[in-house]
């Protein structure tokens, strides 16, 4: 038997109730959803044989009716590594992926019409962002000449 963190988002047959969420909150998991709404959310952790023996478990523990609209499974282990890694990734804008490089910012605005360039995750008004990883990846394998290509007479 396993540990499985079971994360499940359910459609009430019912509206919720401050009962309800106290319920499933006692039952051992997180409930999230409005008083009046019939989409709940809640976290339990269950022991199970498999992952889908845990989602049948995770609902059967629960004082609620309603059908499953969502459900992730995923031994408690992976459930702490996620919670180890940022919530967020690093980003960096035009004069941070400049100096990553070692390139102008005239440079870089030449480089990002390569096909093999990573795309920004969003633009905002401050211009292009990207995922740092995505430009290590790229720079890994970038074949950098350095000084400036001869001109054509």
């Amino acid at each position: 038997m396993t540990d499985y963190r079971v994360d499940l988002t359910i459609e009430t047959t019912s509206p919720i109730t401050m009962d309800i969420l106290e319920d499933v909150a006692f039952v051992g998991g997180a409930a999230s959803g409005n008083p009046g709404d019939r989409r709940l959310g809640t976290i339990l952790t269950v022991e199970a044989g498999n992952p889908g023996e845990a989602i049948t478990r995770a609902v059967e523990a629960l004082p609620i009716s309603g059908f499953i609209v969502a459900a992730e499974v995923m031994t408690v282990e992976e459930a702490d590594r996620r919670l180890e890694e940022p919530s967020f990734p690093d980003l960096a804008g035009v004069a941070e992926v400049a100096e990553m490089l070692g390139v102008s910012r005239q440079r870089l605005s030449v480089l990002r019409e390569r096909p093999d360039f990573p795309a920004p995750v969003v633009h905002l008004a401050a211009g292009p962002v990207w995922r740092k990883r995505d430009l290590t990846t790229f720079a890994s394998g970038w074949q950098r000449r350095p000084g400036r290509p001869r001109l054509s007479a």
